[in-house]
């Protein structure tokens, strides 16, 4: 809303649907939490997140479609690197919130990114989830037990 006090007529609110920018939040913030705990499964030490941080999240960030939408990276660069930019799911995750604010012209179609990111947190919650065990197991010094 920020935008439209700032650029009044010239940020088209017409094609904003509510209902669907509430759920693509939700599953984005589901998605940021998920990503969160598999890559604090890498952190051993403090000095570690700095690390984490260049090595994971600018990269997520940067080829996720904050600063263009996948749309513009399928016509500027070859195809398959746009199709691997896919493999993001920061992408799908900003891809919603523009068709949810501005419509879905030009955009992934919603539905579709939003499947996605449940599938990408589905992932990254197990893979977390799985670490975490393990590190917990290494810690305990057992093995796979209840203890």
């Amino acid at each position: 809303m920020f935008a439209k006090i700032i650029l009044w007529n010239g940020f088209d609110l017409s094609n904003m649907s509510l209902v669907k920018f509430v759920i693509s939040l939700f599953s984005v913030h589901l998605l940021t939490g998920s990503f969160s705990l598999w890559s604090a499964t890498f952190v051993y030490d403090v000095s570690d997140i700095t690390l984490i941080r260049r090595a994971l999240l600018y990269p997520f960030y940067f080829l996720g479609g904050h600063m263009f939408p996948w749309y513009t990276a399928y016509e500027a660069i070859p195809k398959y690197l746009s199709y691997a930019l896919l493999s993001n799911p920061f992408m799908f995750a900003t891809e919603s919130m523009r068709a949810a604010l501005l419509g879905q012209k030009m955009f992934i179609n919603f539905w579709v990114g939003l499947i996605s990111i449940y599938g990408f947190s589905l992932i990254l919650l197990f893979l977390g989830w799985r670490r975490f065990v393990k590190r917990i197991d290494l810690l305990r010094g057992e093995y796979g037990g209840q203890g």
